[in-house]
């Protein structure tokens, strides 16, 4: 059976706290003169060494609240680490954020310097490269026509070139003479 290093008690193995010192002989302590700690004289400590049941109101008042402010420190310990957590969450969250603002900002950056070299045909409406328009072309605005369009005949605001116009227009002038001719004879 051990022996207390402060009271100097020979006592069963159960009375005796379950800490690290309690292997090493010198500082092995019973659980009343634990409780009772450094600064208790050995007037307080309980000499009977029969139970728990035997210490001084004081002693178990001394482990209630010590346990008590363990139980505390863990707890703000739990808290500490929640708001941790959460400050990295928030963190995390914000570096997202402007990961993909970045992402937006460099994706209209290439969408502007993409739009410069790329502009619309108002002839044919389609969207060209700028080697698609003669340096004339490319530098108007609202009658910008392709070299495609220009070489076809095709204006602005018209989706089909001039000389499909004129051919157009021939054959409407041949359906109004056919039908005027028509109601000569009748």
């Amino acid at each position: 059976m051990p022996e207390c290093s402060v009271c100097h008690e020979v006592k069963p193995k159960v009375f005796f706290a379950k800490t690290p010192n309690n292997n090493i002989p010198e500082k092995r302590k019973c659980r009343s003169c634990a409780a009772a700690g450094p600064a208790e004289d050995e007037q307080n400590h309980v000499t009977t060494g029969d139970s728990l049941l035997n210490m001084s109101s004081s002693s178990i008042s001394n482990i209630i609240d010590k346990e008590d402010a363990e139980k505390e420190e863990a707890i703000d310990i739990k808290v500490e680490s929640k708001v941790e957590e959460s400050k990295a969450e928030e963190i995390a969250d914000a570096e997202d954020k402007m990961k993909a603002a970045d992402a937006k900002e460099k994706k209209q950056t290439l969408v502007r310097s993409t739009s410069t070299q790329i502009k619309q045909c108002n002839a044919c409406t389609d969207k060209l490269a700028k080697t698609a328009f003669s340096k004339k072309q490319w530098s108007l605005k609202s009658r910008r026509r392709c070299k495609e369009c220009i070489e076809s005949g095709r204006e602005v605001g018209s989706s089909i070139s001039s000389e499909e116009v004129k051919k157009i227009d021939t054959a409407e002038a041949k359906k109004e003479t056919e039908v005027d001719t028509a109601e000569v004879k009748e």
